[in-house]
């Protein structure tokens, strides 16, 4: 195989793994809010803006990263990176709804 070949197939090997890695970021940023709505919600926390704002950081965190390596790959290499990757779509609903459910629920109670 022709060197240049190969290191453009290796490239594109390397790009297609940071997008493969930067579309699960938020999906790991939003199970670290729901375990830590978890654990408030368990602890008897009451509700506040503060606590709501402390339980969104991982999420926002991680999309903060997601949105950095995003538009690094769309200026630079020309490519889309999926927000949430394929296979946790329905997975990540599920969360949401389910850290919604955790935040309805501490400020009721």
């Amino acid at each position: 195989m022709d060197p240049l070949q190969e290191k453009k197939t290796h490239d594109d090997d390397l790009i297609r793994s940071v997008a493969y890695y930067a579309s699960f970021q938020p999906f790991v940023g939003l199970c670290s809010s729901v375990i830590s709505g978890f654990f408030l919600f368990f602890k008897g926390e009451p509700w506040s803006l503060a606590m709501l704002l402390s339980v969104a950081i991982p999420f926002l965190g991680f999309t903060a990263i997601y949105a950095v390596i995003a538009l690094y790959m769309k200026i630079k290499h020309g490519r889309m990176v999926p927000f949430v990757n394929r296979k946790v779509r329905i997975p990540t609903i599920v969360i949401l709804i389910a850290l919604v459910c955790f935040q309805i629920a501490n400020s009721v109670i």
